[in-house]
């Protein structure tokens, strides 16, 4: 290969052509023109691997690794799979065992249900009665809203349900011969006579008895939460229990009361008829450390531990559930202020319909939540929703146990509690204050309001002073009553005021009544005296023109209008008082957990449990069978 180059600086060479300084390339003369003063000379180099070595090897290189890639390439695609070799083994005999059965399912737990329950307490005078207490919880908002979100929402027990036929009518249908096709035609499920709601298919019975059909007997739930001891004796016999079971069941139990921290079950089977007579069938008790005891009526008419408790919780979800269908209350028109009550509180009134309380629970929440100052009705209501509890007494009387108003940042409850067997029983706040009253305007029965809370001339002094009470005109003689509960603070005597008493309420304020003829002898300084208690008479003592009652409201030093301030005029309780109330709120909240868990026990198949004869109880205390 002959290619040009540059020579060496300073020598000169001959031309190809034999021309002293001309070289010629490729037949061009290089020797003139703009390359004339360079010296070109021609060599030839030819290949040789000492003087190619390292671009061979570059490609020696490239080669190599191209086809290693090459070769890793095609055998990862054309590798066998690996196969584990398969290594005999010595099978294994193991014994089936079946699988142990109860009596019972345990009961489905389903909410959205007020709960009913039977209970049994002590009276103020040492007897247990009976009563059924109901849990109720409902808003105040828009009703016909509430309305269509409960009909979207599937009901417990649905009366008109579609029937849906079952897949099992395809198995339990008598196969036919069709002359136009070769199937069996399908199960075409068809009405039970007599209920029109449940299908069934045609099929071939099986074990059929021409026996005629025993009614099974009612499972009724009676449940003691003492407050204090309770003799057994006493509390069966509340629930309509002969005194014989009682003292059996006190043998069974070792004792023979029930103690406050502990709470009984018992499970009761009422016959179909009325005729009959309720004998006891099982107890359950639960302690205040947890432990359970269950006892069962045996062959021998005793009672016996059993150990299965699945089959108590089933009846005792039953038995709930018979008391939700059967613990209706009579409607609200029984009452004749009812109408009365629809027309100023329409909301409230038509939310107590639809959760059937009773007219004298209606009436005892809206006045509760009136003494409270809280509004029931209108877009501005104080409360959007209430949860109440109330019972009802065997002879059909219901009454108010406890009810909380909820405004959605918080909630007032207030429990109905009797301070003493000679107290009449008001409604408490969790501090001891009551809100059964709200002080009187007016404390004389026939009083005619006269001067009131305002300047005027004075009729004796002759000048404009300010009258800081009201005047109330009356006959002589005429009763004054205490506005509110109080203690007796002053019995005196003023220029201005004549003859006066005066009471310090427990709301920290006091009520003056002046011109006064005279006090009954028995009232004394220092004497508690209730609402409506008679602690004075009509006079005309002092600087008075007639009989009358001058009326005297004083907060902190300062007169107020009392035919204007609303104020709570009940009791309010210290000392031991208050240690009794709390022990009845903490004994409100054990009655509302069992309520509680007496709405999720409500059986889901309802028309579909059968009921169980507790004369054997060796049967709930044998062993899970295989």
């Amino acid at each position: 290969m002959a290619v040009p180059v540059v020579p060496a600086a300073g020598k000169y060479r001959r031309g190809h052509d034999g021309n002293s300084g001309a070289f010629r390339h490729r037949g061009i003369d290089l020797s003139h023109g703009p390359l004339a003063g360079i010296h070109w000379q021609e060599r030839t180099v030819r290949f040789a691997f000492r003087t190619h070595a390292r671009l061979v090897l570059a490609i020696m290189v490239a080669a190599i690794g191209a086809t290693g890639m090459l070769l890793g390439t095609l055998r990862v695609a054309v590798r066998p799979p690996a196969f584990a070799q398969a290594i005999p083994a010595k099978p294994q005999r193991t014994r089936q065992g079946s699988t142990p059965k109860d009596d019972r399912l345990p009961p489905p737990h389903v909410a959205g249900t007020d709960a009913i329950a039977n209970l049994v307490e002590a009276g103020p005078n040492g007897s247990a009665n009976e009563f059924t207490y109901r849990h109720v919880e409902f808003s105040l908002g828009n009703p016909s809203a509430d309305d269509q979100s409960d009909a979207a929402e599937p009901l417990l027990f649905q009366e008109d349900a579609v029937a849906r036929p079952s897949p099992f009518d395809a198995l339990l249908a008598k196969p036919r011969t069709d002359a136009s096709s070769n199937r069996a035609p399908s199960a075409v499920p068809r009405p039970i006579p007599g209920n029109s709601k449940m299908m069934a298919a045609r099929g071939t019975p099986i074990n059929v008895s021409m026996a005629a059909e025993q009614p099974a007997p009612h499972i009724k739930r009676v449940a003691a939460m003492p407050k204090s001891d309770v003799d057994v004796a006493a509390f069966l016999a509340a629930a309509g229990l002969s005194n014989a079971d009682g003292h059996l069941l006190a043998d069974a139990l070792k004792e023979q009361a029930i103690a406050p921290s502990d709470r009984v079950d018992l499970m009761l089977e009422t016959p179909a008829s009325k005729a009959g007579t309720a004998q006891l069938a099982a107890v359950r008790v639960l302690r205040d450390n947890g432990a359970e005891a269950i006892l069962a009526r045996s062959d021998a008419g005793g009672f016996q531990p059993v150990a299965n408790h699945d089959l108590f919780d089933r009846l005792a979800a039953e038995a709930t559930e018979a008391g939700f269908h059967a613990g209706g209350v009579d409607g609200l028109d029984a009452d004749g202020n009812v109408s009365q009550l629809r027309a100023k509180y329409p909301l409230v009134m038509q939310r107590l319909e639809k959760e059937n309380v009773p007219p004298a629970v209606a009436s005892q929440i809206i006045g509760l939540a009136r003494n409270c100052g809280l509004k029931l009705d209108g877009d501005s209501a104080d409360a959007h929703s209430i949860e109440l509890i109330f019972r009802t007494r065997a002879d059909g009387s219901s009454e108010l146990v406890s009810a909380r108003f909820d405004s959605g940042d918080g909630g007032k409850t207030f429990y109905r509690y009797r301070p003493s067997a000679n107290e009449e029983a008001e409604f408490f706040d969790d501090q001891g204050r009551s809100v059964s009253k709200m002080m009187m305007a007016k404390p004389v029965a026939n009083g005619r309001l006269g001067d009131g809370f305002a300047w005027r001339l004075h009729p004796i002094l002759r000048r404009w002073l300010h009258h800081n009470g009201v005047d109330y005109a009356a006959p002589y003689g005429s009763p004054i009553v205490a506005a509110g509960d109080g203690k007796v603070a002053i019995i005196g005597w003023q220029p201005g005021y004549g003859k006066y008493v005066r009471l310090q309420h427990d709301g920290g304020y006091f009520t003056t009544y002046a011109h006064i003829s005279r006090v009954p002898a028995t009232l004394q300084v220092g004497q508690y005296v209730k609402q409506g208690q008679v602690i004075a008479y009509i006079g005309s003592t002092g600087l008075s023109t007639g009989p009358h009652l001058y009326y005297e409201l004083r907060i902190g030093g300062r007169y107020y209008d009392p035919t204007s301030v609303r104020l709570t005029a009940g009791t309010r309780l210290t000392g031991q008082r208050f240690e009794a109330l709390r022990k009845q709120i903490d004994h409100v909240g054990r009655i509302s957990r069992y309520l509680e868990q007496a709405m999720t026990a409500v059986p889901k198949d309802r028309g579909h449990l059968s009921h169980v004869n507790f004369d054997h109880a060796n049967a709930l205390a044998a062993p899970a069978r295989s």
